[in-house]
This record gives C-alpha cells, structure tokens and sequence, in this order.
C-alpha cells in the first residue's frame, strides 16, 4: 500500500536527482551555488533556500531548490548569505521576493499529486541523464 510519507519521499528522490542531473555538466560533475565547490552530482545534495519544513509550498519549487554541497547544506545550514546572493543573480530581486511570498500551501499534497509529480520529476530526470551519457 502507498502512504503519504512513502509517496512524498520518493518524490523527493527524483525531485533531488532531478535537480542535480539538470545542473551537471556533460561528465555529471555539478557546481556548488554557494561556495562554487565541483563534484559528482551524486555527492551533491538538493540544496533548499528556504527550508522545506518552513511550508509545503517550498518543498518542491525548483526555484528554491538547487545544487549544493554537503558543506554548505548541511553544516553551514544552506550557506543563506551567499544562496541569496545566487538566487538574486539567478532570478532577479523579483523573483527573489517571489520565492519568499509564495502562497502557504496547507493543505499539503495528497498522493495522485505526489504521483504526479514523482513521475514528470522521474521523467525529467531520465531525460538529463540520456543527455549527458549518465547512468542512473
């Protein structure tokens, strides 16, 4: 049987694998946004601007989630200044405004949409990787 949590975590896994195959270079390798650092795309995490436990509107918004090391996601908890920095020069300081006003999503997400959504990211991802040669 599919759960809520079952379904939203492996969203979450292609949602990820999408976002750093799409950030890769032509070899996998994928650049840190905020200190710059290279490395295999498989040793990067997808990094949040806003934190995902900060709202559901910010768990899956591209604009919000990028390629970062473990570093600076993890130990640095996002490295804020300098991924606002990039977000500013990515998006502009509308878009910057944009990502931090999105609309609360409390209702949260129900499984056809995280079924959905696993699926286009699934597909996404699949299409980087053939693209760059990489094995997934």
């Amino acid at each position: 049987m599919t759960t809520l949590p079952r379904i939203k975590k492996i969203a979450w896994k292609w949602f990820s694998v999408m976002i750093r195959l799409e950030a890769s270079n032509d070899v996998g390798q994928v650049e840190c946004v905020t200190c710059g650092s290279w490395d295999d795309w498989k040793e990067m995490d997808a990094g949040h601007f806003i934190a995902k436990n900060k709202g559901n509107q910010f768990y899956f918004e591209e604009r919000n989630v990028h390629a970062q090391c473990h570093n600076c996601n993890r130990f640095k908890a996002g490295n804020l200044v300098e991924y606002s920095a990039f977000i500013i020069k990515t998006y502009g300081l509308e878009g910057f405004g944009e990502i931090k006003s999105l609309p609360q999503n409390l209702a949260g997400f129900n499984i056809p949409q995280l079924e959905e959504m696993r699926d286009i990211f699934k597909g996404r991802a699949k299409e980087a990787a053939i693209r760059r040669g990489i094995k997934i």
